[in-house]
């Protein structure tokens, strides 16, 4: 009994996949095991179909009034015997080892506190897709940002339940909400095996990608509060110059009856996280709009010529900005570029929690290509990022978006901006939209009128 585990599988509307997951734990070599099965108001066929395993003793069978994953996460722990509990969505398959393999770890070791495996992805049909290897926590990579999926990671029942169980205020990230809570507090592994199959369908509750952003940056705002306010203050610096863009002074070009500076300057004076913005420009000019703001939170900074060469960087302005107002060095800086304009506050104070989060050396903003990049060799064109069946966090390609990075200050005394460590957020295609040349400056007039 000290081993028992309860497998819990909340369903809804998998008629067409509940069996199979059913049948993937009743071939499990660890016979050690009850089975929990929780159909969430589906309206297709799915309990019709749970019912067929209602007099096996091992399992059983419960329905709940449309109540959301979380809620069912939440009721199945209440409802478990087991001292490990693992999750297993309706869609998804257990390989036949995966409980025995799993037991046996938190056997050799009783420290620990969750152990997670890689997984095969498959489609709607059961087509392999890919191997998704994760990565080894504390031992590969800087991994903690990349949290394992919600389901199919063993944990065991009384740390679980110590942590508070399940958010039931966001509606998705329910992995990486648990995750959160234990990977710092306790020790975690993963098995380098792949032990589930993940279903890939057009139903899946991680193509809501709204839901699944606006869930992500609230746990990590949450989990950010007491580090943030161990790094803060919190600089915001808006690098702007005279000449080397496609207009002289830029950042004075209207938009919506404004400029582009002032309307980055009023996004940011929204937030309570950032202590000061400065802007920092070549050109008296700029000024005049810090003044007209007339705000103790928004300070000028002249920007030496010859620091504005493209050549040249953000580094000596950075410097010079800190030595002026921040010579110790004291903590972070957010840089925000004002040709970005449609940029949500959140996505900013995002970044500003991500480095509190990771506690990183950095955090910047990125899109992951999927498409295929090449370069150039001896004998012709070899590709950068080769499309195999084993896909892992090695192998993922990121294209940096000048949004905004967020960085130590501390950094500069080492003549680094990012550090070594740097982690990322993945920003949409509406928010990396980047204003470098007259026609994407017109589109953006007309994006803006279409919005009003």
């Amino acid at each position: 009994m000290m081993h028992k585990i309860t497998v819990y599988i909340p369903c809804h509307n998998h008629e067409k996949f509940i069996n199979d997951a059913v049948e993937s734990v009743l071939k499990q070599t660890h016979k050690n095991w009850e089975l929990l099965i929780i159909d969430d108001a589906s309206s297709d066929l799915s309990y019709n179909k749970i019912q067929i395993y209602k007099t096996n003793p091992k399992i059983k069978i419960f329905k709940t009034k449309g109540i959301g994953l979380p809620k069912v996460c939440n009721f199945a722990i209440k409802k478990s015997t087991g001292n490990y509990i693992i999750r297993l969505d309706g869609d998804d398959i257990f390989n036949e080892n995966i409980l025995e393999i799993m037991i046996s770890n938190f056997k050799k070791n009783k420290k620990l506190a969750m152990i997670y495996p890689d997984y095969i992805r498959i489609d709607e049909w059961g087509n392999i897709l890919s191997y998704e290897r994760r990565s080894r926590i504390n031992k590969e990579i800087f991994i903690k940002d990349l949290p394992p999926n919600g389901a199919c990671m063993m944990i065991k029942k009384k740390i679980l339940t110590k942590s508070g169980g399940y958010r039931e205020d966001l509606g998705a990230q329910d992995g990486f909400d648990i995750w959160t809570k234990i990977k710092d507090k306790f020790l975690v592994k993963n098995l380098s095996l792949p032990l589930f199959y993940y279903r890939q369908h057009q139903k899946n509750l991680t193509s809501n990608i709204q839901l699944i952003d606006k869930a992500r940056r609230a746990i990590i705002k949450d989990a950010s509060k007491k580090n943030l306010k161990k790094i803060k203050p919190v600089y915001c610096i808006i690098p702007c110059r005279k000449y080397f863009n496609f207009k002289k002074n830029l950042w004075s070009e209207k938009l919506v009856g404004k400029s582009l500076l002032e309307n980055q300057i009023e996004i940011l004076l929204k937030s309570k996280l950032i202590n000061k913005i400065i802007v920092a420009c070549d050109d008296w000019k700029a000024q005049k709009v810090v003044n007209k703001i007339n705000n103790k939170k928004v300070l000028f900074f002249k920007r030496d010529y010859q620091d504005t060469f493209v050549s040249v960087g953000l580094y000596p302005t950075l410097t010079k900005i800190h030595k002026k107002f921040n010579n110790k060095l004291k903590g972070i800086t957010l840089i925000k570029h004002f040709q970005t304009p449609f940029v949500k506050l959140s996505t900013i104070e995002e970044a500003i929690n991500s480095l509190a989060y990771t506690k990183s050396d950095s955090v910047i903003t990125v899109e992951q290509l999927t498409d295929p990049i090449y370069r150039r060799q001896r004998y012709g064109l070899e590709p950068v990022n080769t499309q195999s069946e084993l896909q892992s966090e090695y192998n993922q390609i990121f294209l940096e978006k000048n949004i905004c990075s967020v960085f130590k200050n501390k950094n500069l005394k080492k003549r680094s901006i990012f550090g070594l460590q740097v982690s990322s957020i993945k920003v949409n295609p509406e928010e990396s939209f980047f204003i470098d040349n007259i026609n994407s400056f017109e589109y953006a007039k007309k994006l803006v009128k279409k919005q009003i």
